[in-house]
């Protein structure tokens, strides 16, 4: 991953980009942990703010996200061990 970050007057932009790397398997780990650091973000925010992210239904979606994370990534996993194994 690569992040770039350009100042102006009172405003700091950054970009964030994916270098294609030629093995998946870290590719796809690193943005597994991206993503895993963004959900756990929401989770400690949710400790903080729990009525504000009951109010917007956000507590069943970070359920639903951080399943469905695990779920996308577990069917690649096996995917990828059956390619491995030929």
């Amino acid at each position: 991953m690569g992040v770039v970050s350009q100042e102006s007057t009172g405003r700091t932009n950054f970009k964030v980009g994916i270098l294609l790397y030629p093995a998946e398997v870290p590719v796809m780990f690193t943005l597994r942990m991206a993503i895993a650091v963004a959900i756990g973000t929401l989770k400690i925010f949710q400790l903080i703010y729990p009525e504000r992210f009951a109010l917007m239904s956000l507590d069943a979606e970070i359920a639903r996200l951080s399943k469905e994370l695990n779920s996308k990534f577990k069917t690649y996993s096996s995917q990828y061990r059956g390619q491995e194994s030929r």
